[in-house]
């Protein structure tokens, strides 16, 4: 058996260490539940107490019961990737060959995954704009679509740490022409997609920003490890021999799933770039 030394946990390592790497949404959730899954169709609960109210004292003192508003966490996705290999247990033993393997494998898996949390934006709390009344993003006023946003946010008490906003390319160019972004690492851009840091976000930039067609963009706006919860798990690794081909093959299954946990601190914005004005 040509992979019978075969290593399915060091590729699963490998693969789940490359994944978080090639995330931008991702990495900005709350990852505190990842131990806890299984496999798909599992949920977990995530717990919370519900709000406490207060009245004027005179005397008395009545006591009232803690609501129980416990969120679901439903691991209800998968994806896989699949590849053939000429020889599964040369490829493990060449270690410049396998991180290459896998880095692909997983930044496939990660678009996947990265693709499906930029949906998310649908369960906003806070949207400027529509898809009837769409906003025109230009050098001129993309300082203040933010500061709009965060006026919101702040209306609607979401934390100031930790804010983060995940914007398409051509919004950051409209920053970069409003003076804002001056400077930027290319390969910390390459892998995590941080930009800087401006009006209290975190910036970051991802192509998985959902649009429509070219008449508009949904950039997001929320409060990283807080806002959205997210759980992934590297499933199964395993190796096989090709039934068609003198070759084996290597495939590698995930399971995740998502949630708004707090949609008041949520914020999109649909959009489009404006052309510059000449002077």
């Amino acid at each position: 058996m040509a992979y019978d030394e075969f290593k399915p946990q060091l590729w699963s390592d490998i693969i789940l260490d490359n994944l978080d790497k090639a995330q931008v949404f991702g990495n900005l959730a709350n990852r505190s539940f990842e131990g806890q899954i299984k496999g798909m169709g599992t949920s977990v609960k995530i717990n919370e107490v519900g709000e406490v109210t207060t009245a004027p004292y005179s005397g008395t003192v009545q006591y009232e019961e803690l609501n129980d508003s416990d969120k679901v966490l439903q691991i209800n996705q998968s994806v896989y990737a699949g590849v053939t290999l000429d020889d599964v247990d040369a490829t493990q033993s060449n270690v410049e060959l396998m991180n290459k393997l896998s880095q692909r494998m997983a930044y496939a898996i990660s678009d996947n995954i990265d693709q499906y949390l930029a949906g998310l934006h649908a369960e906003a709390g806070i949207t400027v704009g529509g898809a009837n009344s769409v906003k025109e993003i230009d050098s001129a006023v993309a300082i203040s679509t933010i500061t709009g946003i965060a006026r919101q946010m702040d209306e609607k008490n979401a934390p100031r740490a930790g804010r983060v906003m995940v914007l398409p390319p051509w919004f950051v160019e409209k920053l970069v022409l409003a003076k804002i972004i001056r400077d930027t690492d290319n390969s910390a851009t390459m892998t995590n997609g941080y930009l800087g840091n401006y009006l209290g976000f975190e910036m970051y930039m991802s192509n998985n920003v959902v649009a429509s067609g070219t008449s508009y963009w949904l950039p997001m706006f929320f409060v990283k490890g807080y806002t959205i919860a997210h759980a992934q798990q590297i499933l199964k690794v395993e190796a096989l021999r090709s039934e068609t081909s003198f070759a084996d093959k290597l495939r590698t299954l995930s399971v995740y799933g998502a949630k708004v946990l707090y949609p008041n601190t949520l914020g999109r914005i649909y959009c489009k770039p404006k052309v510059e004005a000449t002077i």
